[in-house]
């Protein structure tokens, strides 16, 4: 069988918080007529036609197997031919209904969370397919002889019978179960150990992580469908924007200490908090993925928060690895006058009046009137390099600088001189001179047409240059010479030419700019901007 990972989606976490509060006293049925209400509904088969001789049954949601007994007959019923069933039960409770065919077939459905009112409900019919099974990690701690782990409002359950790590649930009806929970024949108290199951026919499902009360899959769409990226891309930060319409702030820990990403099995991923912003719902996180498959829709990774033990490992280091071609990655928009790099080598700046605005992504700065940030050095001149940024450009003067490295490696844009607009430049020979100097030209103005990422890559040893717009290849050239830092400006410069002259200064936004001491490929590019662009196509939630 196919195995997968459980995900806990946010939809029915107030059930879980009320297994721990909630219970209908009254099991028997029994009281008054009035304390009554009826539940019916249909069953169908796999064929979406009527099915007869299929014993419903309809238990409080928090029902637990072991605990809860003897279980009445009054919450039972079998459909006939037109697969119709009802149920008497206490009105003012919350039911579970099971559905399994009395056959060898033994088909079965699930529908959780129904509540019932003065006069009954009628919940939405059911269609019974194949069980799964559920797998799940122990919590720590837990009875190996007298605990067990039960599916609540249901008769799923398994004796953890001196299980090493793992328990099996077998049988279980296929969709979304709304919790599994943990319990001891010693002990009073159970607990949730994950919400939102989704359970396969035929496959078996993995619950890892039970310290973690949410998880949910984020999968990575790179088909046409999604950020349309052919090849595999590798060790890439895959941004993770988090809002209050996919993520529910108050059930992380303060500042995300207890985020955490795996890949299918189990393998935990780097990442970066770049910003979390409870107040607002926003955040952004960077975490680093060794392969992204291209042309596919069915990579996962799994996010996990809801532990209130856990300590906080976000490292930007981690992620934009220098092993892995990062010069330098400043996100911007930090408070203060100082930007820092994410990367190892900790080329961090000082902010020379630039101010901190919403940005791209999170916070960015903001530039005008000769503002800059200054990067002590020439980020160990690399010979081969890849300089990129979002930029959002509010004045049409033309030709300011993004990032320049001393004046030997820089993005221009709309520079008006022979219309070259935004292009890409580096200097190819020890001579200063602008004859020495090789432009990779768009021929396209930006300004005041909004956030664009810009891009330019020197492959030294291909003698190619490319310069990219919005991820999408705008130019290339194939000057022979290598980059020559000699003579130039001693420093790296956001917002300014890096040898000092002020006739390039930037007005407007720039946010996320990176360096790289290598030339990413066409894919890294696309990918960067179909993920982080304000529409994500890389990201499902």
């Amino acid at each position: 069988m196919r195995a997968i990972i459980i995900d806990r989606i946010t939809l029915t976490a107030a059930v879980c918080a009320a297994l721990c509060m909630l219970r209908c006293a009254d099991l028997s049925g029994g009281g008054s007529e009035a304390g009554n209400a009826r539940i019916t509904g249909r069953v169908l088969d796999t064929l979406g036609s009527p099915a007869s001789n299929v014993m419903v049954t309809a238990l409080p949601f928090d029902f637990d197997p072991v605990k809860t007994t003897p279980f009445p007959g009054v919450y039972f019923d079998t459909t006939g031919t037109d697969g119709m069933f009802g149920i008497t039960v206490r009105k003012g409770c919350t039911y579970t209904i099971q559905a399994v065919l009395i056959s060898a077939a033994r088909t079965r459905a699930l529908i959780a969370g129904v509540a019932v009112g003065d006069t009954g409900i009628a919940p939405p019919q059911c269609t019974l397919n194949a069980p799964g099974a559920v797998r799940v990690k122990l919590p720590e701690g837990a009875d190996k002889i007298l605990g067990y782990v039960y599916i609540p409002g249901t008769s799923v359950l398994s004796s953890l019978s001196n299980a090493d790590s793992f328990v099996v649930l077998d049988s279980v009806p296929a969709g979304i179960i709304p919790a599994v929970s943990y319990s001891s024949k010693s002990s009073s108290n159970s607990s949730v150990i994950r919400c939102d199951v989704p359970v396969i026919p035929g496959d078996t499902t993995f619950v890892y992580n039970p310290s973690w009360q949410y998880a949910r899959h984020l999968f990575l769409n790179t088909t046409t469908s999604g950020a349309n990226v052919s090849g595999d891309v590798y060790d890439f930060p895959v941004l993770v924007r988090l809002t209050e319409a996919n993520f529910t702030f108050a059930q992380a820990r303060p500042a995300g200490a207890d985020i955490r990403f795996t890949k299918p099995d189990n393998t935990f991923l780097p990442y970066e908090i770049e910003r979390w912003d409870p107040v607002n719902g926003l955040a952004e996180v960077w975490v680093r993925v060794d392969t992204v498959h291209g042309d596919n829709n069915r990579q996962n990774i799994i996010m996990y928060w809801g532990n209130p033990g856990a300590a906080p490992i976000s490292k930007g280091a981690a992620v934009f690895d220098t092993a892995n071609g990062f010069a330098g990655a400043w996100h911007l928009g930090e408070n203060g006058d100082s930007i820092y790099d994410a990367t190892g080598n900790a080329f961090n700046g000082k902010k020379y009046g630039s101010t901190t605005v919403p940005g791209m992504i999170g916070n960015s700065e903001l530039f005008s009137n000769g503002n800059y940030i200054r990067i002590s050095g020439l980020l160990n001149r690399p010979s081969n390099v890849t300089l990129s940024a979002w930029v959002r450009y509010d004045t049409s003067t033309g030709g300011q600088d993004i990032v320049s490295i001393g004046d030997a490696a820089f993005i221009r844009v709309d520079d008006i001189i022979n219309g070259i607009g935004t292009a890409g430049s580096y200097h190819n020979n020890s001579v200063v001179a602008d004859s020495n100097y090789a432009y990779v030209c768009s021929g396209r103005f930006l300004a005041k047409t909004g956030w664009h990422y810009l891009v330019f890559s020197i492959n030294t040893p291909a003698h190619v240059q490319t310069l990219y717009i919005d991820g999408a290849q705008c130019a290339i050239s194939h000057d022979v010479n290598p980059i020559y830092y000699a003579g130039l400006g001693a420093d790296t410069y956001i917002g300014k030419h890096g040898n000092g002259k002020t006739i390039f200064n930037f007005i407007g936004q720039i946010d996320e700019v990176r360096v790289n001491n290598c030339a990413v490929d066409p894919d890294w590019v696309k990918l960067c901007y179909m993920n982080q662009k304000t529409w994500d196509a890389l990201i499902v939630w």
